[in-house]
């Protein structure tokens, strides 16, 4: 599908996702993926969403940072923040986000940097 997977910021908004969020996708796309780095936003969770989301990250490594807001702000100003977050850490060639949900399976990523 790709010659070469161009360096992309995924950028994950999470919100109270400690239970349900599929830690073991995300690890296992992200390992298969070496061009694509994730920023997992908290926004404001009350539960035990940020220690699950860096946990994540420190599994995933260096390609993998948290961002955690200190109050609800809504999935739009999550991923805002997420953006410009990401990209004062490390610049990319693409910045998108994905439902922490997965609704849509990561193996899309692929499909979308290809178009």
């Amino acid at each position: 599908m790709l010659s070469r997977v161009p360096k992309t910021w995924l950028i994950l908004p999470c919100y109270n996702e400690a239970l349900r969020f599929p830690v073991e996708e995300v690890v296992r796309f992200t390992r298969g993926c070496p061009a694509i780095r994730v920023c997992f936003v908290n926004d404001g969770s009350a539960d035990q969403t940020e220690a699950m989301l860096r946990t994540t990250a420190e599994r995933i490594g260096p390609r993998a940072i948290v961002l955690t807001l200190p109050r609800n702000c809504g999935k739009a100003e999550a991923v805002r923040r997420g953006v410009l977050h990401a990209l004062a850490v490390d610049d990319a060639e693409f910045v998108g986000y994905w439902d922490a949900d997965l609704a849509t399976p990561l193996d899309e990523v692929l499909r979308f940097l290809a178009a």
